[in-house]
């Protein structure tokens, strides 16, 4: 085996295809699938040092070298990317088609490099199946590394008291996001849920803050089969129970789907709030705001435009992956949020603060300054706490009783800070308390203690649930939401109208109604009915008349029905005949003879010799005119198309069925 996948990714690597001609257990020969090419590699087992050996090695390719290879098969492309995985987790598709196109020049099929690739995550993040048994040992370990948290799982019991049960939802809640919150945090929690790209199912729900710096602060989160009432009902309950009641903590809630509204009384301003923050365009925005002042409305905008990206964005590639893997994924970008944001957002203002040149307007509370730099110059009014880029107006106003007074303190702007330097003052004390060095220190005072492997995590004594059922859906596993149709496409792609077509209600051409078409039109098929029995009916009184024979009054007619001598039909040429044209003037191009017509045809019943010993002679049927031009004589007449029909047939096709030869036509001959 070590030798055939050597063969396979040196062949690989040339571009060639090969196949085992012989492969057993003592000998293996592979050769070039193009039979004019030379290439051979044969290798036996050398019993005396007991190993395997290469005996011949034709290395001269003289094919042409291909990019597509069914050497890189599954098992070939799930070896290779699981290394690749081992160093990008969020290794994707497009991603491993470029490498295999750089580092082999292959092109590969698009289904079996997906598969492959499905195989490579699940050797490194582990069954997506077999995670969901290990959720009680991974929620166990939770709360022994950092006890005071929230782990809460529930199952569907089976209706065997044997089976394992089915694994229903998970929510967490950990200490250090809790206490890191209620600490300092400001007083706002924006609600959201996503769907997770997996062939399970489910939804992750979460409850986001903002610290001092406008960060996201994570505060809790839930797997759940599906975003429901029920569902939205049991996370926000157990919230309640680990922030505490709402009311009391003055707690702000942000939702796109009014999910609050049915569990806690709000007021006409959160109503707005939440409005707003469904909206997905800025006019929209200002336009749910009619009814408040300007600075409410343009707080309650740009507060909705940052909590409108207030999904995880951290986990986006997560949630394509097993549910134990996610959750670490969730945990992880949680303790990295909180152990990066450990400086001050109002450090960095101060620090950009220094290429600003504050001017003093001469007033004599010694507030207002012109605040130059480039490419413009700003107005800062420190007593009013204002500033013409309208940053510092914007920001850190949050909860709604409080924005409807106009001396809200925020945090400084970079002129701001520029003009409080001169004037030689602290920027700490012009801010608001959510916004304070003090309040940031205290929302990070806390922290997330790691946890050990997955081989370390202690055993649960509870019962090991079982992975959701799901019905796998034909197809490729849409990873990709639905979009409101106020949203604009993702990526480059711009958006596209597709106008519904509108047919024309058609109507029947047989009797012009409009329930119904030709086809099956009763009115047609009652017509097509008359019209077969009218037919029917003239045949059977034409078969009925009495026909004339040559014999007696009492003697039977024993011959068939004679048909009508076909008509003469007259041509108007405007040529003379062809015995008339002179040979000297005008030549005439030689006909191209026609295919050979049968030797025989049928006689027709008039024409049928008659039995022995029969008294009747045979009824003839006498010839046919012959047509202007035709070459035809009383010897040799021409060929009768009816021959052989019916009296019923030769009267309906007598004037349609006619042989009319063109000026110059010559009849072909008849062998004898």
């Amino acid at each position: 085996m070590e030798f055939k996948e050597a063969v396979r990714e040196y062949c690989i690597q040339e571009g060639r295809r090969i196949w085992f001609k012989k492969n057993d257990n003592v000998r293996m020969r592979a050769v070039c699938k193009d039979a004019s090419c030379g290439w051979l590699v044969y290798a036996s087992n050398n019993t005396e040092n007991n190993c395997w050996q290469i005996k011949t090695f034709m290395d001269n390719h003289t094919c042409a070298r291909e990019t597509k290879n069914r050497l890189a098969n599954r098992k070939w492309l799930a070896y290779k990317l699981v290394k690749k995985l081992r160093k990008y987790p969020n290794l994707r598709h497009s991603e491993a088609t470029q490498y295999f196109k750089t580092k082999c020049d292959l092109e590969l099929n698009k289904s079996s490099l997906t598969r492959a690739l499905g195989d490579a995550r699940s050797v490194v993040y582990g069954d997506a199946a077999a995670q969901y048994g290990t959720v009680r040992d991974y929620g166990l370990t939770l709360l022994k590394s950092n006890p005071g948290s929230t782990v809460t799982v529930r199952v569907i019991p089976q209706p065997n008291p044997d089976d394992d049960p089915i694994f229903e939802k998970m929510y967490v809640c950990l200490e250090g996001c809790k206490k890191g919150f209620l600490a300092s945090c400001r007083p706002l929690i924006g609600l959201d849920g996503a769907f997770l790209k997996t062939r399970h199912g489910g939804q992750i729900l979460s409850a986001i803050g903002q610290d001092a710096n406008n960060h996201i602060y994570v505060i809790a989160y839930a797997i759940v089969p599906v975003e429901n009432t029920e569902n939205w009902r049991w996370f926000l309950e157990l919230l309640h129970q680990d922030l505490g009641d709402y009311k009391k903590n003055k707690l702000c809630f942000i939702s796109d789907m009014q999910k609050l509204r049915r569990f806690f009384q709000m007021s006409i301003t959160d109503s707005a709030f939440d409005i707003c923050g469904r909206t997905s365009t800025s006019n929209r925005r200002i336009s749910s705001l009619e009814g408040f002042s300007g600075i409410v409305q343009g707080v309650l905008a740009k507060m909705a435009s940052l909590i409108s990206s207030k999904r995880l964005k951290g986990i986006k590639d997560a949630r394509a992956k097993p549910i134990i893997t996610l959750l670490e994924e969730v945990r992880m970008y949680a303790m990295r949020l909180i152990a990066r944001n450990k400086r001050s957002r109002l450090e960095n203002i101060r620090k950009e603060s220094k290429n600003w040149v504050p001017m003093w307007s001469g007033d004599a509370d010694y507030e207002k300054f012109e605040v130059h730099g480039w490419p413009t110059n700003m107005v800062v009014d420190l007593g009013k706490r204002l500033c013409t880029c309208g940053f510092w107006q914007l920001s850190g106003l949050l909860l709604l009783s409080s924005l409807l007074c106009e001396c809200c303190l925020g945090m400084p702007c970079v002129h701001a800070c520029a003009a409080l330097a001169r004037a030689g003052k602290r920027p700490e004390d012009y801010c608001h308390q959510w916004l304070t060095m003090e309040a940031y220190n205290n929302t990070y005072a806390f922290h997330i203690n790691p946890i050990p492997g997955q081989a370390l995590w202690e055993k649960s004594p509870y019962n090991r649930p079982q992975a959701p059922k799901f019905r796998n859906k034909p197809g490729p596993l849409k990873k990709k939401r639905r979009k409101d149709a106020d949203e604009e496409p993702s990526g480059s792609k711009k958006l596209k109208t597709k106008m519904k077509r509108i047919y024309k209600k058609g109507r029947c051409r047989c009797c012009g109604a409009a329930a119904h078409t030709r086809r099956n039109c009763p009115k047609r098929a009652a017509a097509e009915e008359a019209a077969a029995a009218a037919e029917a009916a003239a045949a059977e009184a034409a078969a009925a008349q009495p026909t004339a024979t040559n014999g007696g009054e009492g003697q039977a007619n024993s011959a068939a029905p004679v048909p009508e001598a076909p008509t003469e039909i007259n041509l108007d040429q405007s040529q003379p005949p062809l015995e008339a044209t002179d040979d000297s003037q005008q030549v005439l191009p030689s006909p191209v003879r026609p295919p050979q017509l049968p030797l025989k045809r049928k006689l027709a019943k008039g024409c049928e010799k008659p039995a022995s010993g029969s008294s009747n002679p045979p009824v003839t049927t006498p010839p046919a005119a012959t047509p202007l031009g035709s070459s035809h004589t009383s010897r040799n007449p021409p060929p009768n198309p009816m021959q052989g029909a019916t009296q019923g047939t030769a009267t309906r096709l007598a004037n349609f069925m006619k042989f009319v030869p063109n000026p110059g036509f010559k009849a072909p001959r008849h062998k004898k």
